[in-house]
């Protein structure tokens, strides 16, 4: 990684930081404890499923909360509070010379680094919990739930490469 983008990548985290903490007013606790609960959340996926009607059920639900906790974490990285309001943190870039591909890389970068620990560790859970299978009803590792939560990881970020291309194209950069 170059420079440039490594002080980049410690002043965004720095920021990201300090914002969650002043703008959550002590929120940011449970967006943690969320976290840490979407990886026993992740641990369900480990159990092997027959996708009926209840079933699948509780694969979205499993999907949903997952995914609304990583949006919850990840927020302030997009936004920052301003008299109230919710506002696109890239406007705030229009008036410093900045190249806004590496700021999109390492606003992406950092929305990784922010979820990759728990996105690992419920693969990790998943897999365990098919490896031990307390339950004995067998099931291979090629089943589709074992792999969700790193699935739904890499639909997040590709949800969030989306969302920092769409707000850096709002603010004008």
């Amino acid at each position: 990684m170059d420079t440039d983008i490594k002080k980049l990548l410690k002043t965004e985290h720095k920021n990201w930081k300090q914002r969650m903490v002043k703008e959550t007013k002590g929120a940011y606790i449970a967006i943690y404890l969320g976290l840490i609960f979407s990886v026993f959340m992740s641990l369900m996926y480990g159990f092997k499923y027959d996708y009926s009607s209840d079933d699948k059920r509780i694969m979205i639900t499993l999907t949903v909360f997952i995914f609304g906790v990583y949006q919850g974490v990840t927020t302030y990285v997009s936004y920052v509070r301003e008299n109230g309001k919710s506002v696109n943190i890239f406007e705030k870039y229009k008036y410093i010379p900045v190249d806004v591909s590496v700021l999109r890389r390492v606003k992406l970068i950092l929305t990784v680094r922010i979820i990759a620990p728990f996105v690992i560790t419920g693969q990790m859970a998943a897999i365990f919990v098919r490896v031990i299978d307390p339950d004995n009803q067998g099931g291979g590792f090629l089943d589709i739930s074992v792999c969700m939560p790193l699935i739904i990881g890499c639909l997040f970020i590709l949800e969030k490469f989306i969302e920092y291309r769409v707000l850096s194209r709002k603010a004008g950069l």
